[in-house]
């Protein structure tokens, strides 16, 4: 969803590392990086991004829900396409880890035949669904979220300008 919202994205360390690399091959070949995704258990991917930068470094944790800073920093993106399809359409396909592409995880690899078949895939379905249907209830979700933090930085700021500081 964040993804979708700001083009950007984040991943892991070791996949940070990985995706460099995929930058630097664009930069030095021309070659292009698209990057598929899907939500656990949702029976579906839910677009396409062709990668658009290399990493920054700058770290902006309201656009993950994850606070601990797991994810740091992030890749910009250029969304191709942001429609649901289900896996069906993928059966057959694997990734170079040798699962089935609808069973991979954040990023595993694709040969070229596999990138342009599943490419070939959004191209070709009709919008039934899309992930914006729900960007009305993560916005609410996500400002109720802002405002509880609000509200919890101000009180623990109010309480420790009284003076206490842990210790009795």
């Amino acid at each position: 969803m964040q993804a979708i919202k700001f083009g950007i994205w984040t991943t892991t360390p070791k996949n940070k590392s990985k995706i460099e690399q995929l930058w630097q091959r664009k930069l030095t070949h021309g070659i292009n990086t698209y990057l598929f995704f899907s939500a656990v258990k949702s029976g579906m991917f839910e677009g396409v991004a062709r990668l658009k930068s290399g990493y920054h470094e700058e770290t902006f944790p309201f656009w993950w829900e994850n606070h601990t800073l797991k994810f740091k920093g992030y890749f910009e993106l250029e969304w191709i396409y942001i429609k649901d399809v289900n896996n069906k359409h993928f059966s057959g396909l694997y990734n170079m880890e040798g699962e089935e592409v609808v069973k991979s995880k954040d990023c595993d690899t694709l040969d070229s035949e596999t990138t342009l078949r599943m490419l070939n895939s959004f191209r070709t379905r009709k919008l039934k669904r899309s992930i914006f249907m729900d960007f009305a209830y993560m916005d609410e979700r996500e400002r109720e979220y802002v405002r509880k933090m609000y509200e919890y930085t101000s009180y623990y700021n109010q309480y420790n300008m009284m003076g206490y500081n842990g210790h009795r």
